[in-house]
């Protein structure tokens, strides 16, 4: 295969690898919206767990607080009748101390309840909040699958079909010069040619030396950029290349 042969071959490879670039780039624009708020859709869902384990263990409190409160006003009960039997001052004073102290506790148990109350509404409140948000996004994030998921799914075609053309092109270059290739695409955000045009690389906007752009035109030797490190090919080598830039 003769030098210009295989900067031809390299140019349409590196042509392919171009379009493979383009089409990845514009599957993370199409779907970057609709995983967007996938994202916010699974937040809110996690947010809505937390909701539901933080009402459960309210609910728990609640029925500990009743327990309590029930055993405090039967304890109470038993206190203010024995009170109504006793007529020693000494011991009648205590019995009243010990009713007073159970009525506080009732009244603090009382208003315990009432602010567990109090926050399992702000909860539930919270809780429909989240439920009518997380529906709107649902419906949203279907709506933008739906708008996007044709031509994704050209997208994956075309990708396909690169990825074919692809392998048949690294069959027909040359092993070292293929390794060579792709040594100098995997550091050149994937493309190892660039076309060289009125003496400038058009993958950096470097000038070439008018000597380096003669070796390049007559095709008698691979040469590189001096700046971007590319293969070089000129727009003669290519007609589909010139006709994508």
């Amino acid at each position: 295969m003769s030098v210009r042969d295989q900067l031809v071959q390299l140019a349409e490879l590196g042509l392919t690898d171009q379009n493979i670039k383009e089409l990845l780039t514009k599957q993370r624009q199409l779907s970057q919206k609709a995983k967007e708020t996938q994202a916010k859709t699974e937040t809110l869902l996690e947010e809505g767990k937390a909701l539901d384990a933080k009402n459960n263990d309210l609910v728990l409190q609640k029925r500990k607080l009743d327990s309590d409160l029930q055993t405090e006003k039967a304890n109470l009960r038993k206190w203010e009748a024995r009170a109504e039997k006793i007529r020693g001052d000494r011991e009648y004073t205590a019995l009243i101390s010990e009713i007073g102290s159970l009525k506080k506790n009732i009244f603090h148990i009382e208003n315990k309840t009432l602010e567990l109350m109090q926050e399992q509404e702000d909860l539930d409140k919270k809780w429909n909040d989240v439920k009518k948000s997380s529906s709107k996004l649902a419906k949203r994030l279907e709506d933008e699958w739906d708008f996007v998921k044709d031509d994704l799914a050209q997208i994956e075609s075309q990708m396909t079909d690169c990825a074919s053309a692809r392998l048949k092109l690294t069959e027909k270059v040359p092993a070292v010069l293929l390794k060579r290739y792709e040594q100098i695409a995997v550091k050149r955000a994937g493309l190892g040619v660039a076309l060289v045009k009125n003496q400038v690389c058009q993958a950096c906007s470097r000038m070439i030396p008018p000597e380096l752009f003669l070796r390049v035109a007559k095709c008698e030797i691979l040469e590189q950029c001096p700046s971007c490190q590319r293969i070089l090919v000129t727009e003669e080598m290519s007609y589909a290349w010139v006709v994508h830039k």
